[in-house]
């Protein structure tokens, strides 16, 4: 199957076959739930990211505690530097988004 742009107007899906001279790049996205911000798993969640090296990463379950910090490191050093997470509550979970 040849590669394809969509274009998403007003709703509708639309696409096209790629011109010879235009490329595709693959967009690698992974979510993972880190269950209760990590715990003693943050160091080996940091290092799975590294092994993945995804273009955007979701992680579930986040939590500003002890481990944030380790965890938007690892992600900076991996190039994804926009980072945002939905936290209300420091002992609450939420979702942080990195790319």
């Amino acid at each position: 199957m040849a590669a394809r742009q969509i274009k998403i107007l007003a709703g509708i899906e639309q696409s096209r076959p790629l011109a010879a001279n235009e490329r595709c790049h693959p967009l690698k996205l992974i979510t993972l739930n880190i269950q209760h911000g990590g715990g003693k798993r943050a160091p080996a969640i940091a290092s799975y990211l590294a092994q993945v090296a995804a273009d955007i990463v979701v992680l579930t379950e986040y939590r500003r505690n002890g481990n944030a910090q380790l965890l938007k490191n690892a992600l900076t050093d991996l190039g994804c530097a926009w980072q945002v997470d939905s936290t209300f509550d420091e002992r609450g979970n939420a979702v942080l988004i990195a790319s």
